[in-house]
């Protein structure tokens, strides 16, 4: 039994170790930075990201912490958000407003 109960917690402790790092809330960018990157995105705002930026705060720190956006590649967040935008119930539009959110961020942060 005890043997069960340590492989058990290694699992569990292996897994937890293997999760997408967390990080505190993410501000929302500044006017420059949204305007910015909505240039660099086909149908992003700065009305668009800011509004992503409301529904990730309200949304994704309910079931987990929030991401720390730095540690997961741009090209993975698409398929993220299909996960947990369903999850979450966000509407397509809230989800490709994170999504505008999260990129535009991630652009921001590579700058500094």
């Amino acid at each position: 039994m005890k043997k069960l109960f340590a492989f058990v917690l290694a699992v569990a402790a292996a897994s937890a170790a293997c999760g997408p790092k967390t990080g505190a809330a993410p501000a929302p960018l500044t006017p420059e930075a949204a305007t910015t990157a909505a240039a660099r995105r086909p149908g992003s705002t700065p009305t668009s990201i800011a509004a992503g930026h409301d529904t990730f705060i309200a949304n994704c720190n309910r079931c987990h912490g929030y991401p720390l956006l730095s540690a997961i590649p741009d090209e993975k967040w698409p398929s993220i958000l299909d996960e947990m935008a369903e999850k979450a119930k966000l509407t397509p539009e809230a989800k490709r407003q994170v999504l505008d959110f999260v990129l535009a961020a991630r652009a921001s942060d590579a700058k500094q």
